[in-house]
């Protein structure tokens, strides 16, 4: 992107670099004061979400809060991002950026991104509360929508790093893949320990070798970090959870699942779903990185009798 900046630069550049796009009409910029009736949706590690009304219409967004300097690169980093792929139908819309009046403490602007507001949550809980009304057909178009969506990232070679069914939102019967980039420090409504460990299974295994110390790795292990196939890994477990309607290993408290899942335990496939949809998921969480799909395979290998809006199901 032509105006990106180098992740080393301090907060008063990554300010700088906020306030010339907003000049320069390359970031929308709205006023606050454009904003009302603001309902809170949620409370983050670092910043809130609110459901807000656009002042003298009918639409409805959500506003992103970020608190404290320590991660204003971050901040611009994902403002990058969004403004890169938002186009696409399965990732959530970025409408721009606000500001409100600073807090009397705090010495940088209050900025907030004004996002698309997904009117069913997250695909957790949407999962949760609508499983057994789910048809096949609304299944595989979430399937398909998701491995969408996170090929447009790849496409421009952005890693989501942080792929699982809170970080997925569902708006009117669609997926919106959000948060990415930056998922590892701002997604979470909580950044609690218990937060975390409900999202290791969705992670590559390989990448938990990285918490060993340099001399009990191998020289393989010291190489790998998180990468496309590590996303592809994530998006398997996803498509898992979509055929479920349950979290991965929900009710497994085993302190031993690290090790466990990197010597290959999965998830048993789930009966009733067409076969080429589980082989696709169980290619997705492989072990070896080479034995999995890129994720343009992963859309064409879906069975393509579930590609269009208007599909018909076909029995094998």
């Amino acid at each position: 992107m032509a105006n990106s900046i180098n992740v080393n630069t301090d907060t008063d550049e990554s300010i700088r670099w906020i306030e010339n796009g907003i000049k320069n009409r390359y970031i929308n910029y709205h006023d606050y004061s454009e904003f009302q009736n603001q309902e809170f949706v949620g409370k983050g590690g670092f910043g809130n979400v609110y459901k807000t009304n656009w002042k003298g219409s009918d639409t409805v967004v959500a506003l992103k809060s970020f608190k404290g300097t320590c991660i204003m690169k971050e901040i611009v980093n994902e403002l990058q991002l969004l403004q890169e792929v938002h186009f696409h139908a399965n990732i959530i819309k970025f409408f721009g950026i606000t500001k409100r009046k600073n807090n009397e403490d705090s010495i940088d602007p209050d900025y907030l991104f004004i996002l698309e507001y997904a009117d069913s949550g997250t695909l957790r809980d949407y999962l949760k509360e609508n499983f057994s009304k789910l048809d096949l057909s609304t299944k595989l178009q979430f399937a398909i929508q998701i491995s969408d969506a996170v090929s447009c990232l790849h496409q421009k070679n952005i890693i989501h790093r942080d792929l699982h069914s809170k970080n997925i939102l569902v708006h009117q019967n669609k997926v919106k893949l959000a948060d990415f980039g930056l998922s590892r420090r701002l997604a979470e409504v909580s950044n609690s320990v218990k937060g975390v460990i409900g999202m290791l299974p969705y992670i590559d295994p390989l990448l938990f070798k990285d918490q060993k110390e340099p001399k009990e790795q191998t020289n393989n292990e010291q190489h790998y970090k998180a990468n496309k196939k590590s996303d592809v890994y994530s998006v398997g477990v996803l498509l898992w959870e979509i055929s479920s309607g349950r979290l991965p290993f929900e009710s497994y408290y085993s302190h031993t699942l690290i090790t466990e899942l990197q010597n290959g335990k999965r998830e048993s496939p789930v009966p009733g779903m067409p076969d080429k949809y589980v082989e696709v998921y169980t290619s997705c969480w492989q072990c070896n990185p080479e034995d999995r799909p890129d994720i343009h395979q992963v859309k064409f290998l879906l069975p393509p009798q579930y590609r269009d809006n208007d599909f018909i199901i076909e029995k094998e």
